[in-house]
């Protein structure tokens, strides 16, 4: 465990967004993020969290009773729709880190199913944006909107990562104009408009690439949608096929003690109809709490999570008894809608600020959802000649 967090801080050190602050009430000064007292309070101290640029204070009161309640979850789900007040302010672009460079083991006929590292974009997404415009007028402000905006703005580094990306693929057209492919999508007229190859949950923050060309998205979409579906049967130690091109790591702050340092999840995910709602919601098959015979037809399907405790929190509460959480890595195996809140929910620990899977007392604990993608690795082409490597973009934790 201890070596894990060295390595986490290690990469986090690297990472361009250390140089953002955030506002501490209690000092009354600015608190560098990832520096020696942001590290000190996230993953030792404990008890509060980054959100809106300001430290807050985790409701212990509400953790500490979700400790009597836990064996009568009253759950929280929405009653009605919320107001979409989306936060526009926070997003920013990543710079990802390449690994050494793979041509001996990849130089093969599979490169060209791979994008270029050129033709994408990686951004950290914040809490309460959505990724694609939603249904409404109102919601058609999103993490696409402002990136695009931010393309197409001249004379700033937006327009300039677009020509470039733009132009790696007209190059790389230009190198394959025979193929088939080729011509077939010279038959498409309509301008592309670059927009996320993935998403992330409204609440949830992170790393997210964006696909700025036509092919890059193709190509992207289809190794996530593998990615989805890889053979668990061949995984490595670290949870990963050795077929894998996609690999993605969490950071949540969970209800409770997790008791073991690491484990796997596997518990399949389906959809079961809502009567009250008049929807479909994703929910677990957890031994025999739900009938099998519940779930809508072939909506079911394995899903798999891997875990390691980072960090156990034990803080006292002011009016007697302590509040107790888990500092967790995460890291899904499969892609399976709200994998990881239902996951960790399903074993008793569910995540801080989930107002869909936790019980009240829990959602409540928090401002947010405390549930961040902190790093993304893909494997990309990183030149014409088809040379390939592993890249990482990497987001700080707010929590």
């Amino acid at each position: 465990m201890a070596r894990l967090q060295q390595q986490q801080q290690q990469q986090e050190t690297d990472h361009d967004s250390s140089s953002r602050k955030v506002w501490n009430p209690e000092t009354g000064r600015f608190l560098k993020i990832n520096g020696p007292q942001w590290r000190t309070i996230m993953q030792k101290t404990g008890g509060c969290l980054a959100f809106h640029s300001k430290l807050i204070p985790i409701n212990r009161e509400a953790l500490r009773d979700w400790e009597y309640e836990s064996n009568d979850y009253e759950f929280s789900p929405h009653e009605k729709e919320v107001a979409y007040h989306p936060n526009t302010t926070v997003w920013h672009p990543l710079q990802p880190s390449e690994g050494k460079s793979d041509d001996e083991l990849w130089w093969n006929d599979d490169n060209d199913q791979l994008p270029f590292l050129d033709q994408l974009l990686f951004v950290n997404k914040p809490s309460g944006l959505l990724t694609l415009p939603g249904i409404g007028k109102d919601k058609q402000i999103c993490l696409a909107t402002l990136v695009n905006d931010w393309l197409s703005e001249k004379g700033d580094d937006g327009l300039a990562v677009l020509n470039k990306a733009q132009s790696s693929a007209q190059r790389n057209n230009n190198n394959n104009k025979n193929s088939t492919k080729q011509r077939r999508k010279k038959k498409n007229t309509k301008p592309f408009v670059p927009r996320p190859c993935h998403r992330l949950d409204y609440d949830t923050s992170g790393v997210l690439v964006i696909a700025l060309t036509r092919d890059s998205l193709r190509l992207t979409n289809a190794m996530f949608e593998a990615n989805k579906e890889k053979d668990d049967e061949n995984l490595l130690d670290d949870g990963f096929s050795t077929a894998t091109i996609i690999q993605k790591s969490y950071i949540a702050l969970v209800a409770g003690h997790v008791v073991q340092d690491e484990g796997t999840i596997d518990y399949p995910i389906g959809k079961i109809y809502n009567a009250q709602k008049d929807c479909n919601e994703f929910a677990c098959l957890v031994n025999a709490t739900v009938d099998k015979n519940d779930f809508v037809e072939k909506s079911l399907r394995s899903a798999k999570t891997q875990y390691c405790v980072l960090q156990r929190f034990t803080l006292p509460v002011g009016d007697g008894g302590f509040a107790k959480y888990t500092r967790i890595q995460l890291k899904p195996l499969t892609g399976r809608g709200h994998q990881l809140r239902l996951h960790m929910s399903c074993i008793g620990h569910p995540i801080l600020g989930d107002t869909l899977h936790a019980p009240k007392s829990i959602a409540a604990a928090t401002p947010r959802l405390c549930l961040h993608a902190e790093s993304l690795k893909i494997r990309v082409r990183i030149d014409d000649e088809d040379r390939t490597c592993m890249v990482t973009a990497s987001a700080i934790a707010p929590f």
